[in-house]
C-alpha cells in the first residue's frame, strides 16, 4: 500500500512547485533548526552509558566527549574513502592515495508530514494574522522509486527516506543494538577492515559506527517536535555533482538573505500523475474562493487528476 505525505508550504512554494514542474531539495545547512544535526549526541551519549553497564566498562568522560565529537566533525557532509582501492595501489604514498580515493558528500532534504491537516504545521504560514499556505500529497514510494532510478544511473545521487525518529528511548535503543552489534562483532563485518582484538571499545565504536550515526543523524529529531510528524526525503549528494538528466544544482536567496544550494528535480507530467494525490489548503477567510481559483490554475496546467480538500480547521478570531 503506497504511503502519501504531506508537504507544507506557501502559496508561492506550490505555485512554483506545480508551475515550474520542480521540487526542492535544500542543503541540510540552511534548514531552519541546523543544530538538529548534532543532537543524535545527546542519544549517543545515553546509548554508550547503556553498552559501559553492560560489559562493566567504565569510560572517561573526555574520552567519551571526543567520540562524540571525531563523530560529528563535520555534520552537514561525509567524507568517504574507498579503502578497497587503496589496498590494490601498489606504488606511492598512502596520504596520497587516500586523498585520491576520497569522495565528499552533501545531504539536500525535502520534508514532508504524515499529518495531512495539522493546526501546528499551518501555524509556519501565518501572515498578519491570517493562514497563508497548501499542503501537496506526495506519494512517497513514488518519489522515492523515482530517484532510485535516478541513482542507477548516476552514483553521484542517493536517496534515503523514512519518517523521523523522535521517541530519545527509541533512539538510544536503536544506537545501542548497532554498538552492541559492532562491539560483539556479530556478523563479522569489521574483521577484514579493523584490528578488533586490539582496539579498546571507544575505537571500536568511532570506527565501526562513524557511517551509521551519519545517517541517523538526519533521522532523528528532539521529542519537542514530534506533533510534525515528520517524513523526510534526504539525498547523498557527491560534491562533484553539478547536474544531470532531470537533476541541477542550483541557488536562490533565503529568508534570511543568505545564498542557499539546493537540488532542483524536472519531473515530467507523467511523474505528476503517479505523484501528486491531493492539496489541502489552509484555513482561510476566503476558503470557497481559493479553492476556486485553485481549480482554474490546475485546470489551465493539466493537473486535473489531483483533488482539492479545504482544511477541517475552524479559525478563530
Amino acid at each position: 500500500m503506497s504511503k502519501i505525505v504531506y508537504h507544507y508550504t506557501s502559496p508561492e512554494g506550490i505555485l512554483s512547485i506545480l508551475e515550474n514542474k520542480t521540487l526542492r531539495f535544500t542543503d541540510c545547512q540552511y534548514l531552519n533548526d541546523t543544530s538538529e544535526f548534532i543532537y543524535i549526541s545527546e542519544p549517543f551519549a545515553k546509548a554508550i552509558e547503556k553498552i559501559s553497564k553492560k560489559y562493566n566498562v567504565i569510560f572517561d568522560n573526555a574520552d567519551v566527549n571526543f567520540t562524540i565529537k571525531s563523530l560529528l566533525t563535520s555534520p552537514y557532509q561525509i567524507d568517504e574513502v574507498d579503502y578497497a582501492k587503496i589496498m590494490k595501489e601498489k606504488s606511492g604514498a598512502f596520504n596520497e592515495h587516500v586523498k585520491s580515493n576520497t569522495k565528499t558528500y552533501r545531504y539536500y532534504v525535502f520534508c514532508c508530514s504524515k499529518n495531512e491537516d495539522a493546526s501546528n504545521m499551518w501555524n509556519y504560514f501565518v501572515k498578519n494574522g491570517v493562514y497563508r499556505g497548501y499542503n501537496l500529497g506526495i506519494d512517497s514510494d513514488v518519489l522515492r522509486d523515482k530517484f532510485n532510478d535516478i541513482s542507477a544511473c548516476n552514483k553521484k545521487i542517493k536517496i534515503f527516506s523514512k519518517e523521523i525518529t523522535y521517541s530519545f528511548n527509541k533512539q538510544v535503543d536503536i544506537i545501542f543494538n548497532k554498538l552492541d552489534e559492532i562491539i560483539t562483532d556479530k556478523h563479522g563485518e569489521l574483521s577484514t577492515m579493523l584490528a578488533t582484538n586490539d582496539m579498546d571499545i571507544l575505537n571500536k565504536i568511532r570506527f565501526g559506527c562513524w557511517e551509521f550515526i551519519h545517517m541517523q543523524k538526519l533521522f532523528f529529531k528532539n521529542p519537542a517536535f514530534e506533533s510534525e510528524k515528520e517524513y523526510r526525503f534526504v539525498l547523498k549528494v557527491d560534491n562533484d555533482f553539478n547536474e544531470c538528466d532531470k537533476l541541477s544544482m542550483k541557488f536562490r536567496v533565503g529568508d534570511s538573505g543568505v545564498i542557499t544550494p539546493f537540488i532542483e528535480w524536472s519531473y515530467s507530467m507523467n511523474d505528476k500523475r503517479e505523484l501528486f494525490k491531493q492539496i489541502t489548503l489552509a484555513p482561510m477567510i476566503e476558503s470557497n474562493l481559493a479553492e476556486e481559483s485553485f481549480k482554474r490554475f490546475l485546470d489551465s496546467k493539466v493537473y486535473q487528476n489531483i483533488k482539492i480538500k479545504q482544511s477541517s480547521i475552524k479559525m478563530r478570531f
